[in-house]
């Protein structure tokens, strides 16, 4: 498999289960979405599926101009992340 298409299915993976996460994490009261972005798409239904998916699709759609260490800071960012969500996640256990 290609470097790219690795990195950008690693990608779509950690946004999926940066939604999840997220989703459970917010409804705690203690928790709040930090990116204020993510923070208006969530007054909506269905707004943060929405604007994680246009995120993955644009990057999709420039697949050939985006460059493989570009993709290599946007897995790393994804990861840290899911890391921390994932973390705060087990706090709630």
């Amino acid at each position: 498999m290609k470097p790219k298409l690795l990195l950008f299915a690693l990608i779509v993976i950690l946004t999926f289960v940066d939604a999840l996460v997220t989703e459970h994490l917010i409804k705690w009261p203690i928790y709040r979405e930090g990116n204020p972005a993510m923070a208006f798409a969530l007054q909506f239904p269905g707004g943060m599926l929405l604007l994680k998916t246009a995120t993955i699709l644009i990057i999709f759609a420039n697949i050939k101009i985006v460059t493989t260490p570009m993709l290599k800071i946007i897995t790393m960012g994804m990861s840290l992340v899911v890391g921390w969500n994932v973390y705060l996640l087990l706090q709630t256990i």
